[in-house]
């Protein structure tokens, strides 16, 4: 579950949580990540949220998107030189 904050929309908080399991391994690369609905339940948050996190991701250059297939990690380190909006 997301805590509650004012200072970072919950979709970055999402993201961030999300970076940190693919970065530690806990979504390896080419696996895919649970769907926008686990995710919803999972984190006690709307898909709307999901959905905004996981475009971050995508900026990342950590996943990919395909619909009616799901999201697949693409990398495990953020792309050097790219500036993540998760600061």
């Amino acid at each position: 579950m997301l805590a509650p904050s004012m200072s970072k929309p919950h979709y970055l908080q999402l993201a961030r949580q999300l970076t940190e399991g693919i970065t530690q391994g806990r979504y390896p690369l080419g696996t895919l990540l649970p769907t926008e609905l686990q995710l919803c339940e999972l984190y006690g948050t709307s898909r709307h949220t999901v959905r905004a996190a996981l475009n971050e991701l995508q900026l990342l250059g950590l996943v990919s998107r395909r619909k009616n297939v799901g999201t697949r990690v693409t990398a495990t380190q953020v792309r050097h030189g790219f500036q993540p909006t998760l600061a």
